[in-house]
C-alpha cells in the first residue's frame, strides 16, 4: 500500500498496524479516519462507495459486518484510519464516537492540542527508528482522548447555539394548530437548517418535530371532543387536516380508539 494514510486495528487486544489495501471484517466495528490539518483531503472506498474528508477534521462510522474498506494507492493524503470492534469500542469508553445509527457520519473539527499529538504520532511513525509497541498503543488512546473531548465540547456548543431556535420552532408550532407547517418551512422561518432543527429538536424535546407536532395536536383534539361542542370534521380542520378521515386515523393509531367513541 503506497498510500500515506496509517491503519490501525483493535479486535479485543491491541493496535495492531495494517498494509492492507483491502480491509474486511466479520464483525461489526467502529472507524475513525483524521484528516490532519494543512493536508489535502482524503478519500477511501467503502462498500464500493466513494467518501471524502476535509483536512482538519476526524469523522466516525460503523462498519458493519463484512463491510469492505479500501484504502486507495494513489491518495497522498495524510490519514490516520481507526478500526474498533465495537465490543472493543465500548470497553475503550468511545461509545461518544459512535454513531445513533449504522448509516451516520459523525463528523468534528480538530483542535489544537489534537493536531500536536496527531503530527507527533505521525513524525514517529516516520522515523526510522523502531516505534515500540507499547508507544504507538499510548499516542493512539491519547489522540482518541482528546478527539472524544473535542467532540463533547463541539457538541455543547452546538446544543448552546441551537437552543433558541429549537425553543421558537415549538412555541410556532404551538400558535396555530390549524396550520400544517413543514419541517423545511419551520427550519427557515427559525433560520437554521433542517437537519440541525431535527436533531437538536429531538436532543432538546426527546421527540422527533413530527412526533412532537401530532402529540400536540391529538391532544388538543381529545379536549375539544370531550367538551362536546365540535363536530369531529371542525376538531380536523382546528387540528390541521384536511380530510376527516385522516384525521381519525392518525387519532386511532395514537389512541388506540376512534374520536366518534368521545361523543
Amino acid at each position: 500500500m503506497h498510500s500515506n494514510a496509517k491503519v490501525f486495528l483493535h479486535l479485543g487486544q491491541a493496535w495492531k498496524q495494517s498494509t492492507d489495501s483491502f480491509i474486511q471484517l466479520g464483525r461489526p466495528a467502529l472507524l475513525i479516519i483524521t484528516c490532519p490539518k494543512n493536508a489535502d483531503s482524503y478519500f477511501y472506498i467503502l462498500n464500493g462507495q466513494k467518501y471524502q474528508i476535509e483536512s482538519g477534521h476526524t469523522e466516525s462510522r460503523y462498519l458493519e459486518s463484512h463491510a469492505c474498506l479500501e484504502i486507495l494507492d494513489d491518495n497522498q493524503a495524510l490519514a490516520l484510519i481507526l478500526i474498533v470492534c465495537v465490543d472493543a469500542a465500548t470497553a475503550l469508553g468511545l461509545t461518544q464516537m459512535m454513531p445513533s445509527v449504522p448509516t451516520d457520519r459523525l463528523t468534528s473539527t480538530t483542535t489544537i492540542p489534537t493536531q500536536y499529538i496527531i503530527n507527533n504520532f505521525f513524525g514517529t511513525i516516520r522515523s526510522p527508528k523502531v516505534m515500540h509497541r507499547l508507544l504507538f498503543n499510548a499516542q493512539i488512546f491519547e489522540i482518541l482522548y482528546h478527539q472524544v473531548n473535542d467532540q463533547n465540547r463541539e457538541e455543547n456548543h452546538h446544543l448552546s447555539s441551537h437552543y433558541d431556535k429549537v425553543k421558537m420552532a415549538k412555541t410556532i408550532i404551538h400558535e396555530d394548530l390549524s396550520k400544517k407547517i413543514t419541517i423545511p418551512e419551520l427550519a427557515k422561518i427559525v433560520g437554521t437548517n433542517e437537519q440541525y432543527l431535527k436533531k437538536y429538536f429531538k436532543i432538546h424535546y426527546g421527540k422527533t418535530i413530527a412526533g412532537y407536532t401530532t402529540e400536540v395536536k391529538m391532544e388538543y383534539a381529545r379536549t375539544l371532543l370531550t367538551g362536546g361542542k365540535h363536530l369531529i370534521v371542525d376538531v380536523s380542520r382546528m387540528t390541521g387536516y384536511k380530510h376527516a378521515t385522516h384525521f381519525t386515523t392518525t387519532f386511532k393509531k395514537f389512541y388506540g380508539f376512534k374520536p366518534i367513541q368521545l361523543k
